[in-house]
Order: structure tokens, then sequence, then C-alpha cells
């Protein structure tokens, strides 16, 4: 299994992207999509009613906190989204739609012993009828170690790209693009919740916390996700 405050190396997040291009491809504007109700959209009224205010209560604690270890950057771009969360979450609704796992952080993937490079995935309670594109930024954004991440973001996000291309499907690059930045914005609301909420617990939850919020929030800075603001 995986270990998030570890962070993945960098072949386990290309294994990871492998394994979720095959899966997002599979789902990909499937026709089945529309009779799937019971799987959720990020723009579900239950997602709309709570994760804003979670954030928002997140952001307060955040700019308190957490303003001495973090990039003034990215506490800029939080604040901005603040009170135009609502908007993002508008925006990351919109196609091109899939089932997405939801919850990509590494301690949900498990690499095969054997060198074979299978990766399989736990926990589906978050899936959604949503953009694939989320799952990268989300696992990028909070279990690949920021040094790893600032260098090799594009190159995963591409390796993505070019894995749903194998299985017939085309996604236009700088649309791509748009909509990763887009999604390391929505994904914020992780952090959020885990300094405005969140029980540690005990030592491996704090360094959990610490792993996470951190990463987030120099992944921000490190691919301009204000830019789409």
């Amino acid at each position: 299994v995986g270990d998030q405050v570890v962070g993945a190396t960098l072949a386990q997040a290309q294994g990871t992207v492998d394994a979720l291009a095959a899966f997002h491809a599979h789902w990909w504007q499937h026709a089945d999509l529309d009779t799937m109700t019971w799987l959720p959209t990020q723009d579900a009224p239950q997602y709309v009613a709570v994760v804003p205010e979670i954030y928002r209560t997140g952001l307060g604690v955040l700019q308190d906190q957490w303003a001495h270890r973090l990039p003034a950057a990215a506490l800029e771009v939080a604040t901005q989204l603040g009170p135009r969360f609502e908007e993002i979450i508008e925006r990351t609704a919109q196609g091109p739609l899939t089932v997405i796992h939801g919850d990509t952080r590494l301690d949900n993937v498990f690499f095969a012993r054997d060198g074979s490079g299978e990766v399989a995935f736990i926990d589906f309670q978050l899936s959604l009828r949503a953009r694939g594109v989320g799952d990268i930024a989300y696992m990028i954004g909070n279990s690949v170690p920021h040094d790893i991440a600032r260098q090799h973001w594009q190159g995963l996000l591409q390796r993505w790209l070019d894995g749903l291309a194998r299985h017939g499907v085309h996604y236009d690059a700088d649309q791509a693009l748009v909509h990763y930045r887009e999604a390391v914005l929505y994904y914020l609301s992780g952090a959020m919740s885990l300094v405005g909420t969140f029980d540690a617990g005990n030592e491996r939850g704090a360094a959990m916390i610490d792993a996470y919020v951190t990463r987030s929030l120099n992944h921000v800075v490190d691919c301009d996700a204000g830019s789409v603001l």
C-alpha cells in the first residue's frame, strides 16, 4: 500500500496515472452515465450545500495558523477563491464526464509486489460522475512530494492524456490544462477540511495533514492554478 506521508515516487505516480487513464477511458462519455443517477455529480446538492462552507471555515484557520509555512502566492489564491467557491463547483461539474474515484490519495492505492506495475484502488465512497482530470490533480496535489510534483506534474498530466489516447479517447491538451487547474482549486477544499475540522488523532494523522496541506498549497503555485480564476 502507498504511504501518503512519505509520498509517491515518480514511478508510483506514473503507474497510478496509467491505471486511472484506463479506468477513465472505459467510462468516458459512456451512454450509461445518464442513467447512473445513484452516482453523484460534482455539483450535487449535498456538495453545493456543504463544501463551500467547509472551504471558508478552513480558510480562516489556514490564514491564521499556516501562513508562515505556505507560499504567500498560494494564500492569495486561496483567499480569492473563498467567495467564488460555488463558481468552481459549477465549472468542475461540466464535461467531459466519466466515472472518477474521487479520493486518489496514496493511502488508497496498492502497488503489486512482483514489479509488474499493476495498481489497485480501494475506498470508492467519494466516486462521482465527473471530469477524470480531477483524479489526476488530486493525486499529484496531495500525494506526490513537492519537489517531484513541481518537476513532473506536466509530464504526468501528459502521460494521462497519452494513456487516454491509447484507449481511443482524445482530450484537447489545452482544455485539459484549464480543467486540471480548476480541479486543483476545487480540491483545496480537502486541505481546508483537514485544517478546519479534522481530528488528527495521532502522530501519523498530524503528519498526513501536514503533507496534504503543504503539498496542495504549493501545487497551486507550481501549476499556476490561480490563472483560471
